[in-house]
């Protein structure tokens, strides 16, 4: 990922992240295998946590 390159410019960043399985970077992680009602989940997650974040009236503080 990307984000160490935001972090490290004092841009706030997120990274999300379920942890690695059997299949995780390997030819047999297949999309068959992905449990969408857990993926719904987690984008839920990312657009309320972005929702609440741009529509704070104060920006965020960044914690060295």
């Amino acid at each position: 990922s990307d984000h160490y390159n935001f972090a490290k410019n004092n841009i706030p960043v997120i990274f999300y992240f379920n942890g690695v399985h059997e299949d995780y970077h390997k030819p047999s992680d297949t999309a068959d295998k992905i449990r969408f009602d857990l993926l719904q989940k987690r984008t839920q997650l990312v657009f309320y946590t972005a929702w609440e974040i741009a529509n704070r009236d104060k920006k965020l503080v960044v914690d060295k």
